[in-house]
C-alpha cells in the first residue's frame, strides 16, 4: 500500500519559528525546524515534510496501526541528503518515501518496505 499527500506551501508560508513555535512543534521535530529554517524559504520544506508525514499516516492506517501525533514521524538525511523517515515510537516499521516541491505545491509517497 501507498500513502500520498499534496499540499498548497502557502499554509506555511507565513509561519514564524518564534512566534507559531507552538503549532510547529506539534508538527515538527526540533531537527525538522532546524533544517527548514536553514532554508532561504523554509516554507515549501516545511510543506513536503508535512505531506511526508501525513503520507506515513496512511500507509500506518491501512496496516491497522493508530498514529495521530505528527511530531513523531521524522524526515532526516542520509550522506548524499537522501531523505529518510522513521517513528520515533516504533522504529521498528521500514518505510520508504519520494518527496518533492515547487513554488506552489509539495508532495510525498510513503511506503511500507517489503510490503
Amino acid at each position: 500500500m501507498l500513502g500520498i499527500d499534496i499540499e498548497d506551501n502557502s499554509r506555511f508560508e507565513k509561519k514564524d519559528r518564534v512566534n507559531d513555535s507552538k503549532f510547529l512543534e506539534k508538527i515538527f521535530t526540533l531537527s525538522e525546524l532546524e533544517y527548514c529554517y536553514s532554508k532561504k524559504n523554509p516554507a515549501p520544506h516545511l510543506c513536503a515534510r508535512f505531506c511526508v508525514k501525513e503520507a506515513v499516516i496512511k500507509v500506518l492506517s491501512y496496516k491497522g496501526i493508530k498514529h495521530s501525533k505528527l511530531n513523531d514521524i521524522e524526515v532526516f538525511h542520509g550522506d548524499i541528503g537522501e531523505p529518510y523517515v522513521r517513528v520515533l515510537s516504533n522504529p521498528e516499521i521500514d518505510i520508504e518515501i519520494s518527496l518533492s516541491h515547487d513554488k506552489t505545491k509539495s508532495i510525498a509517497i510513503a511506503q511500507l518496505k517489503n510490503d
